[in-house]
């Protein structure tokens, strides 16, 4: 199974002590006082997030990541957090390690419409019409072909494209299941997978990649966000969603649970995830 833009080895752990007192010692102390250090032990989140808000105090003065950084911590070289693509076996088609972040919402769209404000949360309030507008985007910036023909309301895919795109609800359960024979992707135990049942007076979305992965190494299949896939029902009325949230039951989070939503609907329970064609 090949994975893109790989996370690196957790072998920096006892390495980081000394290159974070490098990167630290290069800040001004106005610099300084604008990022929060993170403390040890340091997990593959907390470094990650540490450096996307390092690369923002840093880019203001024409700063880039040393090689050494480049190489050794886990943060892809187009700078996107936690932008990855996982190969399905035996299938086509390649899918997202994690939902679609805050932080390569925004880089590519140029704002960030979430309710749960969060670079390493998953992208939330946003429509199924916004979901397929940013794939096109993302393609574009990648030189890849579009996808999606769009005119207005009406959307046209052209699967045997490379651009990005939204699974179709085949790819997507496929993808969760994973090849195993659980009730939620990963396991039959919620909790070690999904972030779900929270009020939804106090509960919010989460950091990706917190919980246990399924098998195909994907994170967050069930919880955090309903999951926009291409599928329509109602006869072309509405369209398909996955996965429940993190204000949904239990019962919404299994695998063969099949929802759909009003396609101009946004809410801060509803988020996405990539899809590729392999050709």
């Amino acid at each position: 199974m090949k994975e893109y833009y790989i996370i690196g080895s957790a072998k920096f752990q006892g390495e980081w002590e000394e290159k974070f007192t490098k990167l630290w010692s290069e800040l001004t102390v106005k610099e300084q006082r604008s990022l929060i250090p993170i403390q040890p032990p340091y997990t593959e989140e907390s470094v990650v997030e540490f450096l996307a808000e390092l690369r923002k105090v840093k880019e203001r003065r024409g700063w880039s990541f040393p090689s050494f950084i480049q190489r050794q911590i886990p943060f892809p070289t187009s700078g996107v957090l936690y932008w990855k693509m996982v190969e399905m076996p035996g299938k086509n088609y390649s899918i997202g390690k994690y939902p679609v972040t805050q932080d390569l919402w925004e880089r590519v769209m140029g704002d960030n419409p979430s309710h749960f404000k969060g670079s390493s949360r998953p992208v939330e309030q946003v429509s199924w019409f916004d979901c397929v507008d940013f794939c096109n985007k993302l393609s574009e910036k990648e030189g890849l072909e579009k996808a999606y023909t769009i005119n207005g309301k009406e959307v046209e895919c052209t699967f045997s494209s490379e651009g990005y795109r939204l699974p179709t609800e085949e790819e997507w359960v496929f993808a969760a299941k994973a090849n195993q024979d659980f009730e939620y992707s990963g396991s039959d135990n919620i909790d070690e997978v999904a972030w779900y049942g929270e009020d939804r007076e106090t509960g919010s979305t989460h950091g990706v990649g917190q919980k246990k992965a399924n098998g195909f190494g994907l994170y967050d299949m069930s919880g955090n966000v309903w999951e926009w896939c291409w599928a329509w029902f109602e006869k072309g009325r509405d369209r398909g969603g996955r996965g429940g949230s993190w204000s949904g039951d239990a019962r919404v989070a299994r695998l063969s649970g099949r929802y759909w939503f009003f396609p101009s609907l946004r809410r801060n329970y509803r988020g996405f995830r990539l899809s590729r064609t392999i050709p």
